[in-house]
């Protein structure tokens, strides 16, 4: 179930805000970490932010490719109707 409830997390758009409180939430406290590692921490909060918008940059790309397929025969038709025959 928590397989589930993480996968329908990916397909949902996040703001910067929500990613860094999900990004948050995940975290687990480590023992014997002292308050210098909170910018460490904020950084990989940041870098996490970044690479799940990234993540769902690439995951629309993905999704626009089968239509970008199928129009591959038109275009060649279209292609082999303008090139002159030899």
């Amino acid at each position: 179930m928590e397989k589930q409830v993480a996968a329908e997390d990916l397909k949902r758009p996040l703001s910067p805000e929500a990613a860094l409180d999900r990004a948050a939430s995940r975290r687990k406290p480590v023992a014997g970490t002292g308050c210098g590692d909170e910018g460490e921490i904020e950084s990989l909060d940041r870098q996490i932010v970044f690479k799940e918008g990234e993540e769902k940059r690439l995951r629309a790309q993905v999704a626009r490719l089968p239509a970008r397929l199928e129009a591959v025969p038109g275009i060649e038709s279209e292609w082999v109707a303008l090139t002159p025959r030899l």
